[in-house]
C-alpha cells in the first residue's frame, strides 16, 4: 500500500510501506548496493536485532521507489521506542529513525525528502513524535521537515590518566617531560577527586554480574518530577540493548551506601581503552549524583581505563552535575525531534538521550 506519492518536478517518486520480514532481503541487497553499512553478515545480524527482536515492537519499513518502472531505490527505517513524556510514569509508542538510504543514482536532497516527508506523515498516525541523530550527509534532509525541532547529543569526558590527554596535546614535548608532567597531573587529579568525594561518600557501586535490574520506577520518577522525557529503560529493553550484535556491555548499580536504596545505574564497555557509558540513571539531587559519577571515575581506574567518556543530550541539569565533578566536554553531534504539525503538549520539557536511545 503507498504510504504517499509526491512530485519531485516531473516525474513522481512512490514511497510504499515494507514489510520488515517479507522485505528483509529486498532491503539487504539495497544497503549492500549503496554500500551500507558493514559486511553483509553483519548487517543482517544488526537488520533482525533491531527490527525483529526489539521487544518494544517491530520495526517500520517505508521503500522509495524509481519514477515508471518502481524498482526501490531507497528505504528507511524506523526503530520502536516506548517513551515516559514529561509528567507521566506510563509509556507511550514512538520511534527513531534509521537506516536512511537512496542509491546513488538517484541520490539528491528532493528524492530524499520525499522518503523521509513519507516516514513522518505514516509515522504521526500513531506515535506522538519520532526522534533522530542523523549522519553530517543527512543533517540538511532532517532539518527541514516540518516540526523538526533540533537538540545536541554532546560527549562529556573524566579523566583518570592525564599522559595521553597531555601527549595529544604537546606533540613536541620530550616523553620523559610529559611523563614528569602527568604525575604531577595525575596527584592533583586525585586529590580534587578525593576532596569531591567525601563531600559524595553516600553512593556505593554493585555490579551486576550478568543481570538486569528494573530501574523502571527511576525513569518514571524522572520523567514525573523532572518534566523531561525519557526512553523505557525496562529490564526487558536493557537485555536487548546489552545484546546488540558484536557488542559487550556491563551493568552497574549504585545504591545509598546505609540503606542499600537503589539510587541510578549504569550500562557500559571499555572502548579503546575508554570506560564508554552507553546509558545512565543518575538521581535529582546534585550530591548523590556526583557521588554517582566519581564512582564511575574510580570503577574506570580499577578497569585500567584512561578516560571515561559519556554522550547525553538533553536535561541541563545532568549537565551541570557532569562539569562539577571534572567532565569536561569533548564535541557534539546534532539530533532532532520530529513533531506533527500544530503539536504542543510533549514539545514542553527537557529530553533525556543516551546511546541506549540510538541503533549502535
Amino acid at each position: 500500500m503507498a504510504a504517499a506519492e509526491h512530485a519531485v518536478g516531473r516525474p513522481a517518486y512512490c514511497v510504499t510501506t515494507g514489510d520488515v520480514v517479507a522485505d528483509r532481503d529486498r532491503v539487504l541487497a539495497l544497503w549492500q548496493q549503496c554500500g551500507f553499512g558493514g559486511a553483509s553478515a553483519d548487517n543482517a545480524a544488526r537488520y533482525d536485532w533491531l527490527y525483529l527482536r526489539n521487544p518494544q515492537g517491530l520495526g517500520r519499513l517505508y521503500l522509495l521507489h524509481a519514477p515508471g518502472a518502481g524498482e526501490i531505490v531507497g528505504a528507511a527505517g524506523v526503530g520502536a521506542r516506548r517513551f515516559h513524556t514529561t509528567g507521566n510514569s506510563e509509556t507511550s509508542q514512538s520511534g527513531i529513525l534509521v537506516d536512511f538510504v537512496v542509491h546513488p543514482a538517484h541520490r539528491s536532497l528532493f528524492p530524499a525528502l520525499v522518503l523521509q516527508k513519507a516516514v513522518c506523515e505514516q509515522e504521526f498516525r500513531s506515535c506522538g513524535f519520532v526522534y533522530g541523530l542523523p549522519v553530517q550527509k543527512a543533517v540538511p534532509v532532517v532539518a527541514r521537515l516540518e516540526g523538526a525541532m533540533r537538540f545536541v547529543s554532546s560527549t562529556y569526558v573524566g579523566v583518570v590518566r592525564t599522559a595521553p590527554f597531555l601527549r595529544r596535546r604537546m606533540p613536541g614535548m620530550p616523553l620523559f617531560v610529559v611523563k614528569l608532567l602527568a604525575v604531577g597531573a595525575d596527584l592533583l587529579l586525585r586529590v580534587v577527586q578525593a576532596g569531591l568525594t567525601l563531600a559524595s561518600a553516600k553512593v556505593r557501586c554493585v555490579r551486576a554480574n550478568g543481570e538486569y535490574p528494573d530501574v523502571t520506577s527511576l525513569a518514571a520518577e524522572i520523567a514525573r518530577e523532572g518534566d523531561t522525557h525519557i526512553g523505557d529503560r525496562s529490564p526487558e529493553v536493557l537485555a536487548w540493548r546489552a545484546r546488540s550484535p558484536g557488542r559487550h556491555f556491563e551493568i552497574v548499580t549504585f545504591r545509598r551506601r546505609r540503606t542499600g536504596e537503589l539510587l541510578g545505574y549504569a550500562m557500559y564497555a571499555l572502548e579503546n581503552a575508554d570506560l564508554s557509558i552507553v546509558d545512565f540513571l543518575v538521581p535529582a539531587k546534585n550530591r548523590l549524583a556526583r557521588g554517582i559519577w566519581l564512582a564511575i571515575l574510580r570503577m574506570a581506574a580499577e578497569l585500567g581505563a584512561k578516560a571515561v567518556r559519556v554522550e547525553f543530550g538533553g536535561c541541563p541539569r545532568v549537565i551541570a552535575q557532569l562539569r562539577s565533578t571534572g567532565y569536561m566536554h569533548a564535541g557534539f553531534r546534532p539530533g532532532f525531534v520530529i513533531f506533527p504539525a500544530n503539536s504542543s503538549g510533549v514539545r514542553r520539557g527537557s529530553w533525556w538521550f543516551t546511546r541506549l536511545d540510538e541503533d549502535v
